[in-house]
């Protein structure tokens, strides 16, 4: 995957762990 999306998907992964 492009790594421009990988810092959206930490924060979508932190926003579901919260």
């Amino acid at each position: 995957m492009p790594s421009g999306l990988s810092p959206n998907i930490s924060l979508a992964q932190n926003a579901f762990e919260s």
